[in-house]
């Protein structure tokens, strides 16, 4: 084996159970893309969280609950039918746990976390497992970010991140919850491969849907997932209200209006073509004009290795 992926969409307050084909050694959730708005108007923001609370609950199984909330200070929340998220569980198997480990990095937002490893790293990489952050009262908003980043030196992994949302007057969240997914290779050819590819949408990508970049691997790759490791979004000089935020790899369909992570993946021999979907608005035509991500490719590159279940082509809705 066995590096295998199980995709959901999940709304607030969702219970999934993610189930695997063999026993799992090791697991990270991770965040793929979401979307949180507000219903009818625009407001203030207090508060943004896409958090996911996962735990092992069998030898093949793993359940995650979501919380995904975008508050002001005034009782307005995020419109259930418009939050939402596509949560990814990624699981090693035990028979493969000598090509490396993952795990579930907490409390990132009081510093930087150190893993002891088993044996000594070749490669290792992140991507957002859940993140808070907090406004002490409502405000507008310029910008806001979140990002986790892991390096590797002989057995040790050292994870960091950040999350940032301002206004145009010096109002600055704070970190409330800060996790990350760890993926760490043991082996030159563990059977699967880590990638990033890198988006910066400025003028020329500006309101525009479903952007693509193209990572190439060593190997023909059979399967693959993309995760969210970074986003930043800004409205550029002035600060607004808030109508509705998203990121990720996930494909827009104007048609239904709703975004999936079916087709959000392109796989072509060595190359893999990610698709982006990333934004924040108000209900006065103001648009993020300069949005960046990073996501972390995975990509299963052998005949043993990589078992893709994408339930995550459930439609979520968009903001209408």
């Amino acid at each position: 084996m066995s590096l295998n992926w199980i995709t959901k969409s999940m709304y607030d307050g969702d219970v999934a159970t993610f189930t695997f084909n063999e026993p799992i050694d090791s697991y990270f959730v991770a965040i793929r893309g979401y979307q949180l708005a507000f219903s009818g108007h625009d407001h203030h923001v207090k508060d943004i969280e896409v958090s996911m609370a996962p735990s092992k609950i069998s030898e093949t199984q793993v359940q995650v609950r979501a919380s995904l909330n975008l508050d002001d200070s005034s009782g307005n929340s995020g419109y259930r039918d418009y939050t939402w998220a596509f949560v990814t569980v990624v699981a090693l198997g035990k028979q493969s746990s000598s090509a490396g480990n993952l795990e579930q990095i907490t409390s990132l937002c009081a510093g930087p976390a150190s893993t002891q490893m088993s044996s000594t790293v070749e490669a290792a990489a992140s991507a957002l497992g859940s993140f808070k952050y907090a406004f002490s009262k409502d405000h507008h908003v310029q910008k806001t970010s979140a990002s986790v980043s892991s390096k590797a030196s002989d057995q040790i992994v050292t994870t960091q991140g950040s999350v940032m949302m301002e206004d145009k007057s010096d109002n600055s969240a704070d970190c409330k919850k800060l996790e990350a997914g760890l993926i760490a290779t043991f082996l030159n050819q563990p059977g699967f491969e880590i990638r990033f590819a890198d988006f910066n949408l400025g003028s020329t990508n500006y309101g525009k849907d479903n952007n693509k970049t193209t990572v190439t691997f060593e190997h023909d790759v059979r399967d693959a997932v993309a995760l969210l490791a970074s986003y930043k979004m800004s409205y550029g000089s002035k600060d607004h209200h808030l109508k509705g935020i998203k990121a990720g790899n996930m494909k827009y369909d104007s048609g239904n209006n709703s975004y999936s992570t079916s087709g959000a993946i392109e796989i072509n021999g060595k190359d893999v073509t990610v698709i982006n979907n990333e934004t924040m608005h108000d209900n006065s035509s103001h648009q993020s004009n300069d949005n960046q991500a990073t996501f972390l490719v995975i990509a299963a590159t052998d005949s043993d290795t990589g078992e893709l279940k994408d339930l995550g082509g459930l439609r979520a809705s968009t903001i209408e």
